[in-house]
């Protein structure tokens, strides 16, 4: 059987992995002009235009896709807590789970409806802050271990500058 310490160098291992594509997408986003324009392809717009708007649709993809998977940590402890051991209620933990699902989902919904890409990553930015926010609230009456507050704050705003990124 695995030692907490061992579980938790493994959690900060994987969440820190987790935030190498808003990190390396976040910076694509940024130097995208330099690096395409300028070395790859200097005669071909067209190419240039289509690779932006892919790197954007995978970074905000991911977003997307992180977001539901906060709201899903909600899901699992709200159902795998006992009753006198809650510090929410169900009810209110399970719709959070799914609130920060849904914001995801509209999201993604957006950057399909051909509006810039920067109202998708405000609202993401705006669902990683609020989970954020709310994260720190549960940790200070320790619904989540202590050892999370430090990798949530790092994901986050992680996740946040990059998705950032896209509103420049």
């Amino acid at each position: 059987m695995h030692s907490n310490r061992s579980l938790i160098l493994c959690a900060r291992w994987l969440g820190y992995a987790g935030a190498v594509p808003f990190l390396g997408l976040g910076l694509l986003v940024l130097w995208q002009e330099f690096l395409w324009l300028e070395i790859l392809w200097p005669k071909s717009v067209s190419k240039v235009r289509l690779l932006e708007a892919n790197i954007a649709f995978a970074l905000l993809s991911y977003g997307a896709i992180i977001l539901s998977f906060l709201g899903g940590l909600h899901w699992g402890r709200a159902v795998t807590i006992s009753s006198d051991q809650q510090i929410i209620s169900m009810r209110t933990a399970l719709s959070w789970s799914v609130t920060l699902s849904l914001i995801a989902w509209f999201a993604s919904i957006l950057q399909m409806m051909f509006l810039p890409m920067r109202y998708a990553a405000g609202m993401l930015i705006a669902g990683f802050a609020a989970a954020l926010i709310a994260d720190l609230k549960l940790l200070e009456k320790g619904y989540w271990p202590v050892w999370m507050r430090a990798l949530r704050l790092h994901l986050s705003l992680a996740a946040m500058t990059s998705l950032l990124a896209l509103s420049i």
